[in-house]
């Protein structure tokens, strides 16, 4: 017999918003460094090629990115828990905020206590 869903606390959706963040993040700075990475090849110039893979790597992220936000609050939805659905979403937007704010002023102090590091 299969186990009715209980309703989760707001306690474990905070900390699925904020891993769901953590994913996000940590996805966005994978491509980031892959693109750094790319970018010492030197390759030719802009050709059909490179335009298909970068279309292609944004259709993937774009669903890497959508499952990662929007994946656990449709399994709540889904399961007539809206309300929660809603909580998640809420939770995983204002934790990724944080964490933007938080790497912005960590550039910031950067860049003021060792502007050579940035030139």
């Amino acid at each position: 017999m299969i186990k009715r869903l209980q309703s989760p606390t707001w306690r474990v959706l905070a900390v699925a918003g904020f891993l769901q963040a953590l994913g996000v993040i940590a996805y966005c700075a994978l491509i980031a460094l892959v693109f750094t990475i790319l970018d010492k090849f030197q390759v030719g110039g802009p050709g059909v090629i490179l335009f298909t893979f970068f279309l292609l790597l944004f259709v993937f992220s774009a669903a890497i990115t959508g499952f990662l936000v929007f994946g656990y609050a449709a399994y709540l939805a889904l399961n007539q828990k809206v309300k929660e659905a809603l909580m998640d979403l809420a939770y995983t937007l204002l934790w990724t905020i944080f964490l933007i704010l938080v790497g912005v002023l960590k550039i910031t102090i950067l860049i003021y206590l060792w502007p050579s590091l940035f030139n």
